[in-house]
Formats: structure tokens, sequence, C-alpha cells
């Protein structure tokens, strides 16, 4: 721990949570309007896979006790096709999974079930 009670990156717990859904669906868009507070309305595809991280100090859940720090790991994956046998690779260790569609396009909400079987 750092002087001043202040912890360490290394010592900031921190949460896995991983992006999926079809390809262009805005997994990058939600990410990146999250972590960095930008949004852009065309944005390159992701190879394989990026991720991003956010700190945030949440409630303690002990009564009295000053909030916690927690760091946030996002890892956005690509969805096409040709990039999803590396997919569930990603899954491990994950504290969570968020499945990502586009309520534009019919077909990217009819491959959630696929999506959730991967998982």
């Amino acid at each position: 721990m750092e002087k001043g009670g202040k912890k360490t990156e290394s010592e900031i717990p921190t949460y896995k949570v991983v992006m999926i859904g079809d390809k262009s669906v805005g997994k990058t868009s939600i990410i990146k309007r999250y972590t960095e507070n930008r949004f852009t309305f065309m944005s390159e595809s992701t190879i394989g896979a990026q991720f991003f991280t956010k700190v945030l100090n949440v409630e303690n859940p002990i009564i009295g006790q000053p909030p916690v720090e927690v760091k946030l790991q996002f890892w956005d994956t690509a969805g096409e096709e040709k990039f999803r046998a590396v997919t569930p690779m990603y899954y491990r260790n994950a504290s969570a999974v968020v499945i990502v569609y586009d309520i534009t396009d019919e077909e990217t909400f009819n491959s959630v079930p696929r999506w959730v079987k991967e998982v």
C-alpha cells in the first residue's frame, strides 16, 4: 500500500467483464462510452480482442466504512465469424459476460440464444 493508505494498481480487486455478440452491434462503442466517456459513430472492427479498464469507487457493504475501489476490465471480443473459434477462451476467469445485440437488426437479436449456449 502506498503512503496515505492508497492502494497500488495491483492491490485493487479486478473484475473481468467480457462483451460478446454479433459483429457491428456496438460492443466497442458501449465500452468506450462507459470507460472513456466518448462516442464515435464509426469504429474499426475488433480483431481478436482488446480490453479497456475503469476504476470505480463502490459502496462498501460494511456499514460505516468508506467506499471500496474496484477495477473493471472490459474485454471487447470480435463478433465476426472467423474469430468465433477463439472467443470462448476469453470467458475464462470472467466475472461477467454481457451479450450485446443491435435493436435495429433482428438477426443479431435472434443470435442471442446461440451466444447464451456458447457461454
